[in-house]
């Protein structure tokens, strides 16, 4: 298996382990050293996210607010070499009303494991980001 077609299944992997409530799955595909480097402008977390730790405790932190029920329905995983475009529905039910929440991340990996994720309200600006066009 091609090392880009090994990301795209972590890519897949993550989105398993993450619905299905495994955050140590979830943290174990993480680099030691990953980082945000590029946050949802005007969305719910600032950061800034480096580590595995704070990585993981703010996706926690979502996932805590919506009372467990937050989860990521991957649309498409496209392989961009080092990188994986992940363009996704988020959904949430919690105390307030629901939501479907449209993102796209653009995840760099190394040695098999995510150590830079950017994420994107629009999907084309994600592709250009990784020389692409949609």
């Amino acid at each position: 298996m091609l090392i880009s077609e090994q990301n795209v299944e972590v890519a897949r992997s993550f989105y398993v382990a993450f619905n299905a409530g495994d955050m140590e799955a979830v943290r174990e595909m993480l680099d030691p050293d990953v980082a945000v480097g590029r946050e949802l402008e005007g969305g719910p977390e600032t950061g800034p996210f480096v580590g595995r730790d704070a990585v993981m405790r703010g996706w926690e932190r979502n996932r805590e607010a919506w009372g467990g029920s937050l989860t990521v329905e991957p649309v498409s995983i496209i392989d961009a070499g080092d990188r994986v475009v992940a363009r996704m529905i988020a959904h949430g039910v919690g105390r307030g009303p629901a939501f479907n929440l449209e993102i796209t991340t653009v995840t760099t990996f190394r040695n098999g494991r995510t150590i830079l994720i950017d994420y994107f309200w629009d999907y084309a600006e994600a592709l250009k980001a990784v020389g692409l066009e949609e």
